[in-house]
Order: structure tokens, then sequence, then C-alpha cells
């Protein structure tokens, strides 16, 4: 009765039928307005999308090659005190003179025991110039010999003269992954240093780097981390794989094509890149060398993860177009057009900022191993993780109310100037500095400093390394 009414007045009521006319066009033309507003918007929040995936693949191949690099730098240097501290070229005399084997591993036992006592190290062995077995023991005090597929660089250990850290390797014996660390003795009181011996520290990367590999640290569910060597034109795996049973150790037989993370990453290809994975699954990845080693890291994620995010903010713009235009449909009469724009736009704004938090506290990884502290365009901090707060011992209400300035020491404030410089410019700076507790205690501490953007606001984020006590 109604619809026969109103299409009676339309039919005699000349306004009228221009008024509705006018209507139709008006929502016509807000309906053109509309799709072309949220497909643009839908663009740009898929670039941001993508564009966040890529940050956090970068920062956290950041984290992991940092804490590798720093694991075998420690390595090394209880290689370096090792010998001659607690073996020099007199006690490997004392070993060689002495006929019984059970008194030579009592023997080197009893010198290296505070050593052992490192649970990175699964034993240690002593050699002679030849290679020959002097003594060997490992955390049971069980015998280890020298595996025959890294003899050759045991020897260039002896005949260089230099610490030599092994690739990983299958023992033969046991069957176990390991990696070695070949230290020379050598001779001090003669002309001409010459090496007597050789000193072998065992470790076992299933114990702490393999683990380590496979720590989610906040990536997303198909997030994975993999070390590789180059093999000629292939990539040797050095680690097992999420999605490859026991592929530790294992050549990479599937043929390389272009888009193949491995092949590019052999080919030299680094930073992130858009990749097929060793399964032939589309990903995102970052791809870094580990610094003194032969080791690539590839930190990736598939890339249908990040389209169904992408998917989901789709989902959700076309829900809010379809209510925004038939919510304008029912107003036409009423003309709410911009009572009703107004709610929703304020609606939206509220969204993306509780979205920007949310996000902004997922970049901060709160067991990292690093200080990270999250500051505002203005240098004010607005998160730090416990380390920060061990660091600079201030509670997380008092850290808050400072500046980055403030945690800087007053002498080092014009190099922090110049270095937000080269943040404007590049959007990322590594530097050194000195910064002070709340107690005033002064402390050098190397920055990680990065510029970006989260639903158009700008932060900092710091990765903060404590250098105090070191060389």
């Amino acid at each position: 009765m109604v619809n026969k009414t109103f299409l009676h007045l339309v039919a005699n009521d000349t306004n009228l039928r221009k008024t509705l006319l006018r209507f139709m066009a008006l929502y016509l033309l807000l309906v053109a307005i509309v799709f072309a507003t949220a497909y643009s918007y839908f663009q740009r929040q898929e670039k941001i999308i993508v564009r966040e995936a890529k940050n956090t693949l970068s920062i956290i191949s950041e984290l992991k090659g940092g804490q590798i690099t720093n694991w075998r730098r420690e390595r090394f240097s209880d290689a370096f005190t090792l010998s001659p501290v607690f073996i020099d070229a007199g006690k490997l005399s004392r070993l060689t003179e002495t006929r019984d084997r059970i008194k030579r591993q009592e023997m080197f036992s009893q010198w290296t025991s505070d050593f052992l006592k490192n649970p990175e190290y699964e034993g240690a062995s002593v050699y002679g110039p030849a290679l020959e077995e002097i003594t060997s023991l490992d955390s049971g005090g069980k015998t280890q010999p020298l595996s025959a597929s890294v003899a050759l660089q045991a020897l260039q250990a002896l005949k260089e003269k230099r610490i030599v850290f092994s690739d990983m390797y299958r023992n033969e014996f046991d069957h176990t992954i390991d990696l070695d660390i070949y230290i020379p003795v050598q001779t001090i009181d003669t002309p001409e240093t010459r090496a007597v011996g050789l000193i072998v520290l065992k470790i076992y990367p299933e114990k702490f780097l393999y683990p380590f590999m496979q720590a989610n640290l906040g990536m997303n569910t198909t997030g994975e981390t993999y070390i590789i060597r180059k093999e000629g034109d292939k990539a040797f795996f050095l680690n097992n794989l999420k999605y490859l049973k026991d592929s530790a150790l294992s050549l990479n037989d599937s043929p390389f094509s272009g888009k193949q993370c491995e092949a590019m990453a052999v080919r030299g290809v680094r930073g992130i890149v858009e990749c097929d994975d060793y399964r032939g699954v589309s990903v995102i990845a970052s791809v870094t060398d580990i610094p003194d080693s032969s080791w690539i890291l590839i930190v990736k994620m598939d890339r249908e993860e990040v389209n169904a995010f992408v998917n989901r903010r789709a989902m959700a713009v076309s829900l809010i177009v379809l209510f925004f235009l038939g919510l304008i449909g029912a107003s036409l009469a009423f003309v709410w057009y911009r009572q009703i724009a107004s709610f929703y736009q304020k609606q939206y704004a509220a969204e993306a900022e509780h979205r920007t938090l949310t996000r902004k506290y997922d970049y901060l990884i709160k067991f990292a191993n690093d200080i990270i502290i999250m500051f505002n365009k203005d240098l004010k901090v607005i998160e730090a993780n416990d380390k920060a707060l061990g660091a600079y011992a201030y509670s997380l209400p008092e850290i808050t109310k400072k500046n980055l300035k403030d945690l800087q020491s007053a002498e080092a404030i014009p190099d922090l100037t110049a270095s937000l410089d080269v943040v404007a410019q590049k959007g990322n700076i590594l530097f050194t500095t000195t910064h002070k507790r709340k107690d005033g205690t002064i402390f050098p501490v190397e920055i990680s400093l990065q510029h970006f953007i989260i639903e158009w606001n700008e932060f900092y984020q710091a990765i903060i390394r404590d250098l105090s006590g070191r060389a």
C-alpha cells in the first residue's frame, strides 16, 4: 500500500520526481566515490602489510644473525684462552712422555676440568703434530677419535698456526652432527714459534644452534629460519628444516630455478627477496651472511600467510563498504550522510589506533637477549623490554617518562644528533655511543636504530647491545 502510494506521488509530482532523481544521482556518485576510496585504501593496506612482514623478517634476521655471530666469537675467545692458559707446550710434552693412557686422560681432565664445565662443549682432545692421538675425552669421560672428514682442517690449523672453526659434519664414529674448534699448541721459548700439537674442542650443534634456529622469536605460523652453505652451485642445509625431516647436512637436490631462495642465496643475492623455498612454496625471505663463516642465514615466511592478512583486511573493507552503502541508501530521505560518515570515521580512527598499539607491541620482542626500546617520533620512550629495565635500572613507568637524550651521556648528545640526521636520510644506522643508568653510571653501547611507519605514525626502534666488559 505504501509502495503504491509512493509511486503514485512520484508519478504525479514533478518536484518529488526531480528530488528522487537527484538523490539517486547522488547515491550513484557516492557509490562510485566509496568504491574508489575503498580500492585505494585496500591497495595502501596491502603495501603496508607486506612492508611490515618484510620489516619483521629483517629484524628477526638481524637478531638471530647477531646472536649466532656473537656465539661464534665467544667460542673463538674461549679457544684463545685454552692455549696457553690451560694447556701449553710444556704440558703437552708431559702428556706425550706419559705412557699410561689412563694417566694421560686423568692429567688432561684435571687441566681442563674448569674449562669443560661450560655446557657449550661436549669434549676436548689433544693430538700430536701428525694428528696422532695423545688423549681424548668427552663430557662423559669417553675417548673421542678425530673424524677423518675434518682431518684437512685440523692440519690447516697446525700448518698455519691459527685457530680454525670447522664446519658442521657428521661424525662417522657415533653419527652425531659435530662442530670442532682446532687450537694449535705453539712453542714460545724458541726463536721461531712452531705448532707441536693440536687441541680440539667439540661442540654439538643440536644442543644450542639447532634449537635456536627453530625458536620462533615472534614469527608467524609458517616462519622458519635455517642456515645453508654453498656447495658448488647447490645449497647444503646445515640444520634440520621445518618441513623436511632429517634434512641437516643434506644437499638440496631439487632442481634450482631462478626464483628459488637457496639458488638466489648461492648466486650472492642478499637482503629481502620474494622467492620459492625448498618446497616450491612462494615465500618472503631475508638472506644474510654470517660474518667470518661460509654460513648463509635464511629467515622466511610463506607469502600465503601474508596474503591471508591482506585477504582478511579486504574482507573487513568489503563489509564496511557494503554496510556504508546500505546505510546511505536507507538514509537518503533523511540526509544523514554526513552524520553517519563522521561516526564511521571516528570508529575507524579508534580501530586504527588500537591496531597501531597492537603492532607496536608485537615489534618489541619481550624476551630478547638485547636491549630493545621503542620511541615515538619525538624520541620519547613508549615501550622497553625487561633487558632494558635491568640495564638502565628504571621501572617501566619511570623509563616511559624518559627521552632518548635522557639515556645518553652528556658528552654523547652531539653524536646522537648526527646519528638522527643519518636515520632521517637512510632510515637506519648502526653506531656506538655511551649511555647512563638511573644512578648516573656511564656504560658503552652499540645501537641499531631504525625508523619506520605504522598506520601513518612514526616510530623509532633501538636494538642496543651493552659493550661493558668487552675488550
